[in-house]
């Protein structure tokens, strides 16, 4: 069965580190902090900063560091790209992180800047892409996979809004073949509440993450850290 992963949404390290140990306790086993909710983000070194604290808090836990853009659904930042690509890099740089998540979206030349930064401290590198608009066709789905392997990620995830159960299988699909055909691991997730059977059984499809809601969802679909975990477990989660 997948890791289970919980995002933080905390604007201050405090809460961040609250909503980090709670996740924890609760069965999480990554966490992956929004970057994109940080109040004082634009300040120079604040991102660092906070990736420390957590990584303080979090011990052994692999930490995924992301910037969300709010076009692939983060949070309005006020920061222009190529100041949160900055941002991303410096992130990766520190080696606070075990990964940062870098959306394709913005361009080979960008996130071959961020793989380079990542490169000097070790952090390995996710390549995302979100569609809340809707569902591309399968072979546009695995192209989006395809795309992040060819870009030099370490991982890929593609994660879409279907519409029905159709869209689902499309996305199954080509998580199915993009494990099967890439040499990194592949995380595919059909949010909202048509997708929740992506998010209990993709690893049956190939899938190496899902993603739980801690003190609040991070996108549309997640359930409690908890439940998920309870459903994991009644399926046949090992361990």
């Amino acid at each position: 069965m997948p890791a289970v992963c919980v995002s933080l949404l905390g604007t201050g390290v405090a809460e961040l580190v609250a909503e980090a140990r709670a996740a924890i306790a609760a069965g999480a086993d990554v966490v992956e902090w929004r970057a994109d909710g940080l109040s004082d983000l634009g300040i120079p070194g604040q991102a660092e900063a906070a990736a420390a604290s957590l990584r303080a808090a979090l011990g052994d836990v692999p930490l995924i560091a992301t910037l969300r853009s709010a076009r692939e659904g983060g949070r309005e930042t006020g920061l222009t790209e190529r100041q949160s690509l900055a941002v991303l890099e410096a992130l990766a740089r520190s080696g606070a992180a075990d990964y940062v998540d870098v959306e394709i979206a913005v361009g080979e030349a960008a996130v071959s800047a961020v793989r380079a930064a990542a490169r000097t401290a070790g952090t390995r590198v996710i390549g995302s892409s979100h569609e809340f608009a809707g569902t591309p066709p399968e072979p546009q789905i695995l192209a989006r996979f395809r795309r992040a392997a060819e870009l030099g990620a370490d991982a890929a995830k593609v994660a879409v809004m279907p519409a029905g159960p159709r869209d689902v299988l499309a996305l199954l699909a080509a998580t199915e073949a993009a494990a099967r055909e890439l040499p990194i691991p592949v995380i595919g997730i059909a949010m909202g509440q048509a997708g929740l059977a992506s998010r209990v059984f993709g690893a049956a499809f190939g899938s190496a993450l899902t993603f739980a809601a801690g003190r609040s969802a991070s996108a549309p679909g997640q359930l409690p850290v908890a439940e998920l975990v309870r459903i994991l477990d009644a399926v046949g989660r090992p361990g």
